[in-house]
């Protein structure tokens, strides 16, 4: 159903979904580039599991301190910026709450 539905798409859309018909050598293009992709998916699908024992996938959640890539590294520091941030401003905060009550 969805190949038909994308065939007519594409041959009869016209102005509605801005694509022009396909000729025969495209069509035949598409065709290979698709039956490439069954091909493959077929024989991934019959690959023995051990070949893929190497890669371990923890299905446990992933807390935000522990997300690898970039934006985890991002969020990481801000959070320890932040963090380093507030204990200054609470020890300088401190510091002159003790002050004060040194002078009363």
């Amino acid at each position: 159903m969805t190949v038909v539905v994308q065939i007519a798409m594409v041959e009869v859309g016209g102005q509605i979904t801005k694509c022009y018909a396909l000729n025969t050598d495209q069509n035949m293009i598409c065709l290979i580039f698709g039956s490439f992709e069954i091909l493959w998916g077929v024989f991934i699908k019959f690959l023995p599991l051990k070949l893929f024992q190497c890669i371990s996938l923890d299905e446990s959640p992933i807390d935000d301190d522990q997300a690898p890539g970039l934006v985890g590294k991002l969020k990481a520091s801000t959070v320890k910026r932040r963090s380093e941030k507030m204990t200054k401003d609470i020890g300088v905060g401190l510091k002159n709450m003790i002050a004060q009550k040194q002078r009363e």
